[in-house]
């Protein structure tokens, strides 16, 4: 094998490497506060919101992903922290869908956390979206719905 083609293979691989890296990285929006909303304006904000820097990302990949998206929003203050212990308590410990907004808001005059997630099929790629809100003190869900 030729130099040259060993340099186009490292290259390529080197590549592959980054564009990988950044398919498995996105911004979780993270709002401590967002405008009063009610319920059908929180289902029009979960069906709107972006979740196009998912697209590369499988449903198997999704539950590593998820750890990591909780982790770090441990370290977004109280907010944060209360929202990744209502996503972690009473869902399952492999859940295959990635947060995608967190956001501090009233709901239906309730102190709430929404929540939107990225979810997929089984091993497809993450195309749907989910939504949670919990009232903020009590951990109750109040609503959810998803769109595909």
């Amino acid at each position: 094998m030729s130099r040259r083609a060993l340099a186009t293979i490292v290259i390529a691989l080197g590549i592959a490497t980054i564009a990988s890296g950044c398919a498995a990285r996105f911004a979780l929006r993270f709002e401590e506060s967002g405008p009063a909303l009610s319920g059908l304006e929180a289902e029009r904000l979960a069906a709107g919101t972006d979740i196009s820097t998912l697209a590369s990302v499988t449903a198997t990949d999704a539950v590593a992903m998820r750890m990591q998206v909780l982790s770090d929003l441990r370290t977004r203050g109280a907010l944060g922290q209360r929202a990744a212990d209502l996503l972690t308590i009473g869902f399952p410990e492999r859940t295959a869908s990635v947060p995608v907004l967190v956001r501090g808001s009233t709901v239906d005059g309730v102190d709430s956390i929404i929540v939107v997630e990225a979810f997929g099929s089984d091993g497809g790629p993450l195309t749907h979206r989910r939504l949670w809100v919990f009232d903020r003190a009590s951990g109750a869900m109040t609503r959810a719905a998803s769109f595909r």
